[in-house]
């Protein structure tokens, strides 16, 4: 695991059973935050388009990443090997995963 945030929620997931149900349909979230943007956009029809083309986002981060990357020609070099990150928070991923080896296990199973 990369993200030790992301390894709390695993765990809760995963290993703990937490789950947020949706109460309109089967979904189930792992997140509160998770749940909130689904029921926003597949039962309360939130809409994010984009004005520049077709698109149209669940959420208003998923329009800012999709403008940066796809209107924008902004690109963030690794400098360790060729990748290019659209997005800083990406490029910092990328570092961390496989340049830094810096990974998060789960202590209570394989992940």
């Amino acid at each position: 695991m990369r993200n030790k945030g992301n390894l709390n929620a695993h765990i809760r997931a995963a290993n703990e059973g937490v789950k947020y149900p949706c109460v309109h349909c089967l979904y189930q979230a792992t997140t509160k935050g998770h749940l909130e943007q689904h029921r926003g956009s597949e039962h309360e029809g939130v809409k994010y388009p984009c004005g520049q083309c077709e698109y149209q986002a669940t959420s208003k981060g998923n329009l800012d990443r999709q403008r940066r990357s796809v209107h924008v020609e902004m690109k963030y070099p690794c400098g360790q090997c060729d990748y290019q990150a659209t997005e800083r928070g990406n490029l910092d991923q990328h570092r961390r995963s496989l340049h830094d080896e810096m990974k998060y296990p789960c202590g209570q199973c394989e992940y």
